[in-house]
């Protein structure tokens, strides 16, 4: 759906595949380049808009999001190791009196990786995304 605001800026409604769901309760939602103004609309925060220049036009997008209530994580192109520690699976193990922690492999699932970027970034690999893309991760809080 199409809805024309301003002479210069096009309004787009979607629901098409640019929402993947990464876990249970995590999902991606693709963002083009030079994305501002990203949140979360609708009384159950049930849309993510965001602004962006497409050909020197300033566009408007609003993502529908399946059935219920989120909350905005991060995007990934400004992703912490912290942040990505939100979204991915780990085991805490000791050896010899030393705590560590690993964290899962998405793409080679008998392995684990040293940090949560990494294992963010496998995460996104095995969805068939690009791990140098940007995404905005969202959380499903009801």
């Amino acid at each position: 759906m199409v809805q024309f605001t301003h002479p210069f800026k096009i309004k787009i409604m979607t629901n098409e595949d640019t929402t993947i769901q990464l876990t249970p309760n995590k999902f991606a939602v693709k963002l083009p380049v030079g994305v501002s103004d990203i949140k979360l609309i609708g009384n159950n925060k049930q849309a993510l808009y965001y602004k962006y220049i497409d050909n020197g036009i300033e566009r408007t997008k609003t993502t529908l999001l399946p059935s219920g209530k989120y909350t905005i994580l991060f995007q990934t192109r400004e992703a912490s190791d912290e942040d990505w520690g939100k979204v991915v699976g780990s085991e805490t193990h000791e050896y010899e009196g030393m705590v560590y922690r690993l964290f899962n492999d998405y793409v080679y699932q008998d392995c684990t990786l040293g940090d949560a970027t990494a294992s963010g970034l496998s995460l996104l690999r095995s969805k068939n995304l690009d791990p140098q893309g940007n995404y905005c991760i969202i959380e499903k809080i009801d």
